[in-house]
């Protein structure tokens, strides 16, 4: 199996002519030209993945990717994040440093480091609803256009127990009992 053929695999190849090196693809997605000795630039970058952006409850934006001005930052200037026991939900997204016009990167996700890993989606986001009080790590996963898995990135939140659950309450209850 070729890895450079990998990002025109789900395309419906309708008529294809062989020329020598060159391969002539139709369909709806218009007309391909490959040359079978021609080889993609991005085929040798090893391609990293970032969280680009946090949402705490559709509307309040926590981390848009900018830091310091107006420049794109590729990391954040925080390693945690901690949430208020209302939160409602945590919208995270996520992409690859790696454009791409023709094949779609993949991504995948868990919340602790000992769970299973989501289904691959090329959603380049997750909402987590009602997140529960606790510790996490959420780690995120990509695949290239070219199959090819990079290296995950990690955020660690935290989602404060309510106050009525807090240390401080649950020795009040002692006491009054």
């Amino acid at each position: 199996k070729n890895e450079m053929l990998r990002p025109i695999e789900a395309l419906s190849v309708r008529s294809l002519a062989v020329d020598g090196q060159y391969a002539w693809m139709g369909g709806d997605f218009g007309l391909i030209c490959w040359n079978s000795s021609f080889r993609d630039a991005d085929f040798d970058h090893k391609a990293k993945i970032y969280i680009r952006q946090v949402v705490m409850d559709n509307d309040s934006v926590i981390w848009g990717g900018f830091f310091g001005g107006d420049k794109l930052e590729a990391t954040m200037p925080f390693k945690k994040l901690t949430f208020d026991s209302d939160v409602k939900s945590i919208t995270i997204r996520f992409s690859i440093d790696m454009f791409s016009t023709l094949g779609n990167a993949e991504y995948r996700y868990r919340l602790r480091s000992g769970d299973k890993w989501s289904e691959w989606s090329t959603e380049p986001y997750v909402t987590i609803s009602n997140p529960r009080s606790g510790d996490y790590t959420f780690e995120v996963m990509a695949c290239d256009r070219y199959g090819r898995e990079i290296t995950s990135a990690k955020l660690d939140i935290v989602v404060s127990y309510p106050i009525y659950m807090r240390w401080y309450f649950i020795l009040v209850y002692v006491l009054l009992l």
